[in-house]
């Protein structure tokens, strides 16, 4: 089954869609106004294009609520490679939310709650990936080192 038929009944897809309809008209914009919050954060560039791909503004620019939360599980990858941790994730994707709000003009609440919600949802999953691939890489060191009986046999 789909993750977004998991997450999202199919009327709140419907509301999803019709909000990121209304968002598309101001994407570039709004990317644009974003990226330049972002770098007065002190983000790099590689940072900000991966918070720019887990945005409703990038949700506007693709065919499918499933393509862009496939994008958001890739970019949270990213995110949680390039060390920046889930609070500040959601606290940027807050922030991104102030830019979004003269655009809807608090139309389409419950769907931007929802929406937001399982973006949330994907990224703390993207991150647990990442986190638990490193634990396995280090027990994985970890053993190796205490079943070794000596440097070489360690380097084998």
């Amino acid at each position: 089954m789909p993750l977004t038929t998991r997450l999202l009944t199919p009327a709140a897809r419907r509301h999803v869609a019709r909000m990121v309809r209304a968002i598309a008209p101001t994407a570039g914009r709004l990317d644009r106004r974003f990226a330049t919050l972002l770098r007065q954060r002190g983000y790099n560039a590689a940072q900000i294009r991966a918070f720019l791909a887990i945005t409703p503004a990038a949700a506007s620019r693709l065919r499918s609520l499933a393509q862009f939360l496939e994008q958001v599980e890739y970019n949270g990858r990213r995110l949680a490679k390039l060390n920046v941790t889930p609070a500040a994730v959601n606290e940027v994707l807050r922030e991104f939310g102030g830019l979004l709000d003269p655009v809807l003009e608090g139309n389409f609440e419950p769907a931007r709650e929802q929406f937001h919600l399982a973006t949330v949802l994907i990224l703390n999953d993207a991150f647990y990936q990442v986190r638990e691939a490193e634990s396995q890489a280090f027990f994985g060191l970890y053993h190796a080192e205490t079943e070794a009986a000596g440097l070489e046999d360690l380097l084998r």
